[in-house]
């Protein structure tokens, strides 16, 4: 994440959730207090606030990715190279919009 971000484009970055709650002190103040992130009111609207990753938050960061990219590793040396995009497809689906809008159709439709 470079340079400040308002909140709402934010929201992926940090949760993956398109929750519109986001951002309570629940959710940003640990990441706040913990030194990783700072937040700041923005100067064009300030109803919002601005998000920054400061330099620990950056560490910390790629410090995750490098993890999170052995993991990877490791899930697809076990589950299989081919499985794994497999899965990873599915779940891409399940998680588009396209198929939420699907699902919630045939939860309105009567049942059969």
């Amino acid at each position: 994440m470079d340079g400040p971000r308002r909140v709402r484009s934010t929201i992926p970055f940090l949760l993956l959730t398109t929750d519109s709650s986001f951002p309570d002190a629940h959710t940003l103040k640990p990441l706040q207090r913990d030194g990783l992130v700072d937040v700041a009111v923005d100067p064009d609207d300030r109803r919002n606030r601005l998000i920054t990753l400061t330099p620990w938050g950056h560490a910390k960061l790629a410090e995750t990715d490098a993890l999170w990219a052995k993991a990877q590793r490791g899930f697809e040396a076990a589950f299989g190279r081919v499985e794994s995009e497999s899965l990873r497809e599915a779940l891409r689906f399940l998680t588009s919009d396209g198929f939420a809008t699907v699902f919630e159709g045939n939860l309105a439709s009567p049942a059969r």
